[in-house]
């Protein structure tokens, strides 16, 4: 099962990654999910990590860090986490 935890609003094609260990068919399915759910939440950015310990890890970083620039989403980009509660 892969938990995704999103973060963000509007879909965007740039991709930041690291080198993983997952097979390549394996990695464009993982790839096809979060981009699946990035257009039915319209999120302009997520960053993934998935890591099964003895068989890989998978972190990448997909569209856009600032709706204004438009500079692209890293794996080290901070955010900002709100609540809408209260």
């Amino acid at each position: 099962m892969l938990s995704l935890l999103s973060l963000s609003g509007c879909l965007s094609s740039s991709v930041y990654s690291s080198t993983g260990s997952f097979d390549p068919a394996t990695t464009q399915q993982i790839d096809t999910i979060v981009r699946e759910q990035m257009a039915a939440q319209n999120l302009p950015g997520v960053v993934v990590l998935v890591s099964v310990p003895g068989q890989g890890e998978y972190q990448r970083a997909f569209g856009d860090a600032n709706l204004t620039t438009h500079s692209q989403r890293r794996l080290d980009d901070p955010f900002r986490i709100a609540s809408g509660i209260g």
